[in-house]
This record gives structure tokens, sequence and C-alpha cells, in this order.
């Protein structure tokens, strides 16, 4: 029984360590990161990750005080 765990938990790790998003977590981090892992299964056709458009942010600025670089003095534009 614990061999077979044991093996669960290598291949789980090894497919954590082919994670790009987990590469700079350390071998502890992602041990915890395995224990906190639950297995899920869901029917055919269920909606797993549903896809929000994504808010555009709000920059509020004083007229009067903003600074300008643009064509007719326009107020810089947030890029993100």
């Amino acid at each position: 029984m614990r061999d077979h765990h044991e093996q669960e938990v290598s291949q789980v790790e090894l497919f954590l360590n082919q994670v790009k998003l987990l590469a700079n977590l350390t071998h502890d981090e992602k041990m915890r990161l395995l224990d906190a892992l639950e297995e899920v299964t869901f029917q055919p056709g269920t909606s797993v990750i549903k896809q929000v458009p994504f808010p555009q942010p709000v920059l509020q600025t004083d007229a009067k005080t903003a600074p300008t670089n643009g064509p007719n003095n326009a107020p810089p534009r947030l890029r993100l």
C-alpha cells in the first residue's frame, strides 16, 4: 500500500516538474502543493473553466494635474 502511494506521489511530482508556471517552486513547495491536490471527476460535457471578459482598468486623475504628453494635450494612456 505504501509503495503504491509513493509511486503515485512520484508520478504527480514528475508532472509538476513539467509545469512551467511551477518551475520556480522548491521541492518542498511542490510537495505541499501535491498534498493540497484533490482528484475530482467530471461528467463528459461539464464546463470546468469559464472564460469571462477581463475588466479594463480605469485611470482616474484630476484633469488640472494630469500630465500631458499626447496630441492636443491629451493625458497619457495607461498601458498594461
